[in-house]
């Protein structure tokens, strides 16, 4: 049974899970992006009791969004272990999910804690500097494609910082980085 653990190495970013993880950020920016475009068109952001009924549904959608990234990996791990005719996701690949889900658990507390002092513009370079960290940390940092990655996360940080506005087209360019990779890998 050990030799079975140590044959399958563990989850990786390559492939299907790049791929889903590059769609639940594509679908979620777009959602929250929707949200504040109609919101600014009716001009309810001008009402307290619209603006936290918003607040709170992009925050909703958003650990959505950090709840379907395990979610997707572990169903990616799972579809693996029944190709290679095994019982179990190898205990390794559930070891580092965990680390993953309880490092992306942290972040989403810091954003949560980010809004709640009130630095709107400083959630998404946040969460880029610190998602990029995340791929150097569980992705394989002999990987060139993933330092790139990780490097435009922190290049979108940047320009999110000095120009706000970008938020979605980094996260949009972000997505569209993680399906590419997930193609070619």
């Amino acid at each position: 049974m050990k030799n079975q653990d140590n044959s399958t190495s563990p989850f990786s970013f390559k492939g299907l899970n790049s791929l889903l993880i590059g769609l639940i950020i594509l679908t979620n920016s777009y959602f929250i992006k929707r949200l504040l475009d109609k919101a600014n068109l009716k001009k309810q952001a001008l009402h307290l009791d619209n603006t936290q009924q918003l607040e709170t549904i992009i925050l909703i959608i958003t650990g959505l969004t950090f709840l379907l990234f395990p979610i997707a990996i572990y169903v990616v791990e799972k579809i693996k272990t029944k190709k290679l005719n095994r019982n179990n996701v190898p205990s390794t690949s559930i070891q580092k999910l965990l680390k993953f889900t309880l490092t992306l658990t942290v972040l989403f507390v810091l954003l949560v804690m980010i809004k709640q002092m009130g630095f709107y513009l400083y959630i998404t370079p946040l969460f880029l500097l610190l998602y990029g960290l995340i791929l150097v940390l569980f992705g394989f940092k002999g990987d060139k494609n993933m330092l790139l990655l990780s490097g435009s996360c922190l290049l979108f940080a940047i320009i999110t910082l000095l120009i706000p506005t970008y938020w979605y087209y980094a996260l949009v360019i972000l997505g569209i980085a993680h399906i590419t990779y997930g193609i070619n890998n």
